[in-house]
C-alpha cells in the first residue's frame, strides 16, 4: 500500500538517448549553400517598415554582397519585407527575409543600396582631445 506522496519502488531515470548517441555512418556533412562569402561583423542597424513609420533596432552579425544575418532583441516580429538602415555606412537597402529562428533572421537584398545622410560617425582613437573631460573606469597610473 502506498501513502500519498510516497512510492513503493524508486523510479529510475530514463537514459537520454541523444546524449550518448553515436554518430551515424550515413550522415552527410553540412553543405555550404551560400553563393557569396560572408563577413562576420557587429554593426548597429535599424529595420524599418510601413514607410519608415515603424522601426526595430537590430545588430548585423554577418554581411555579404547579397544579404545579412540580423540579431533582434526581444520578441519583436519583423515583417517579410523591410528597409535596412546601416547608420555607420550611411546606406539603406530593401530586404526580404529568407529564414528566421528565435531572435535571428537571414535576409537577402531585393534592391540596390542607396546612400542616405550620415547620422553619426564612429571614431576609434586612443588619444584624448585637449580640453575634453573623460571619465575612466580605471584611473591611469
Amino acid at each position: 500500500m502506498t501513502t500519498f506522496g510516497k512510492r513503493d519502488k524508486p523510479v529510475k531515470p530514463k537514459p537520454d538517448a541523444s546524449a550518448h548517441a553515436e554518430p551515424q555512418e550515413n550522415s552527410k556533412p553540412q553543405v555550404e549553400r551560400r553563393s557569396k562569402t560572408r563577413k562576420r561583423t557587429l554593426l548597429g542597424s535599424t529595420a524599418s517598415y510601413n514607410e519608415h513609420h515603424f522601426s526595430i533596432p537590430c545588430m548585423i552579425r554577418d554581411i555579404s554582397d547579397v544579404g545579412v544575418r540580423l540579431k533582434i532583441d526581444g520578441s519583436v516580429v519583423v515583417p517579410k519585407n523591410f528597409m535596412l538602415l546601416i547608420e555607420l555606412a550611411a546606406i539603406e537597402v530593401e530586404c526580404e527575409i529568407v529564414w528566421r529562428n528565435e531572435n535571428e533572421l537571414g535576409a537577402k537584398y531585393v534592391s540596390e543600396t542607396s546612400v542616405v545622410k550620415k547620422t553619426r560617425e564612429q571614431i576609434v582613437s586612443n588619444e584624448i582631445p585637449a580640453g575634453q573631460e573623460v571619465i575612466l573606469r580605471h584611473p591611469l597610473k
